[in-house]
């Protein structure tokens, strides 16, 4: 039986942190926000963003920080488990880095360096299964790429499927950038026309004639936790599946290197550890779910804790 406890935390602090976003009154909206480094500041979410934000916050001088997470950990949604049998990783949310996360590198070496990077090669057989059917019946990653590559244009050899494919990578490198421009990967700037991305990322593929491609972004993007492409909006696809991701797994290829790593302790491992740095700094309540914010002065933060941890 689960002991519920409604709780109510009236904070003497000019700021409260929903995720990334800072949330103020309106006056301090205006005015700007005055605060100073012992006062107590809340974010609302122990997920990656929570969690790198307080860190960030704790560099900046702040000593009192509180982060509700209404789960029993922090990390959120990107919650790892360790495989009983040997260790291996299984991520629940993001899944895998390339050579584009070098911010994610570069956590690991200031707060978790014994999480190191393990070379995660889809195209090698074995490496990734894909489950093809009700039946459960699955193949591994290179085969499932290569199915949908021949459903989409045919049998052929695999030297001219082959350049198919780069054709069609090209293709979706210059629609990309038509839509896009030119910009470092990352939040992308305005589309430069919203009518050709009003549909779903499959449907995006379909109308520009790159279901070759289907496999591979059913891999870099689907796979890694990102939306099914069915359903995902194509700006959303375009968004992550930057230019640059296909240019590196392009120039990988060729050397016979690998582009895709997993975290040998996993994701979460990282998340535990930037809070575990600053015990002092930071106050992480787990089992705390954040009812409602009232945005008077003092804020009103009502919350509902759950004591049992699962």
């Amino acid at each position: 039986m689960m002991s519920l406890l409604d709780r109510i935390f009236i904070l003497s602090v000019a700021v409260v942190l929903f995720a990334l976003a800072p949330v103020a009154t309106a006056q301090e909206r205006n005015g700007g926000i005055n605060m100073g480094r012992n006062d107590r500041i809340v974010i609302v979410g122990g997920g990656p963003a929570g969690v790198h934000y307080a860190t960030l916050l704790v560099k900046k001088g702040f000593t009192n920080i509180t982060i509700l997470e209404q789960s029993h950990e922090v990390g959120g949604k990107s919650k790892t488990v360790l495989d009983p049998q040997g260790g291996y990783p299984h991520e629940l949310g993001t899944c895998y880095a390339t050579a584009l996360y070098q911010p994610v590198f570069d956590l690991l070496k200031e707060y978790d360096p014994t999480n190191t990077l393990i070379p995660f090669i889809p195209t090698v057989k074995g490496h990734t299964w894909v489950n093809r059917d009700a039946n459960q019946s699955v193949v591994d990653y290179n085969r499932y790429a290569l199915q949908l590559a021949v459903q989409a244009v045919g049998p052929s050899p695999l030297p001219k499927l082959m350049a198919t494919v780069d054709a069609a990578f090209a293709s979706y490198i210059s629609l990309h950038t038509s839509i896009l421009g030119v910009y470092d990967y990352g939040l992308p700037p305005r589309p430069s026309n919203w009518t050709r991305l009003n549909m779903t990322g499959f449907e995006f593929l379909k109308q520009n004639k790159l279901l070759v491609l289907e496999g591979f972004f059913r891999f870099v993007f689907q796979q890694q936790g990102y939306g099914s492409l069915d359903e995902s909006p194509a700006f959303y696809m375009l968004w992550w599946v930057h230019p640059d991701t296909i240019r590196q797994k392009q120039a990988a290829d060729s050397k016979g290197q690998p582009w895709v790593y997993v975290l040998s302790k996993g994701y979460q491992s990282l998340w535990k550890a930037m809070v575990d740095k600053y015990p002092s700094q930071i106050d992480v309540r787990v089992n705390t779910k954040v009812i409602q914010i009232t945005r008077t002065n003092p804020i009103v933060i009502t919350v509902q804790t759950n004591n049992v941890v699962p």
